[in-house]
């Protein structure tokens, strides 16, 4: 069914294993626990509580996996994807900005930024996307 589609191919394996992984990354943030170091704790619960982190991450994320569920099955679709992949970009390279400069220096700075990076990479997949069911109109 999902397979089937022209825009929905299975090469989309890094984007949902991204946006899977945002949301395992978001849920203890919820309950409580944290995957945060201390340094990362402190920087990050000044701008925003951890359990709201988690809910924004959890969100994100799940946003994430239904546009990837749903990309090309209408003409928007692709448009929602690359809005949604850049947005969870833009939200792992603010947690790495953010906790990048502490003291010490928190080691999650680095995973987030790579993470950020990937979703990037997903956002160039979402736009190929874009113009690949732009060219199947005009044809």
């Amino acid at each position: 069914m999902v397979a089937d589609h022209p825009i929905r191919v299975s090469d989309r394996r890094l984007e949902w294993f991204l946006a899977a992984l945002t949301i395992v990354w978001s849920a203890p943030l919820i309950v409580g626990a944290s995957l945060l170091d201390a340094a990362a704790t402190d920087a990050l619960s000044g701008i925003m509580a951890p359990e709201l982190w988690g809910k924004t991450g959890s969100a994100l994320g799940a946003a994430h996996l239904l546009a990837l569920y749903l990309n090309g099955g209408k003409g928007w679709t692709p448009h929602v994807r690359l809005a949604v992949t850049a947005l969870g970009a833009a939200f792992f390279a603010f947690l790495a900005a953010a906790i990048a400069f502490q003291e010490p220096a928190a080691a999650g700075a680095r995973v987030y930024a790579m993470t950020a990076g990937g979703l990037v990479w997903c956002c160039s997949a979402a736009a190929r996307d874009i113009v690949r069911q732009a060219r199947r109109k005009h044809v």
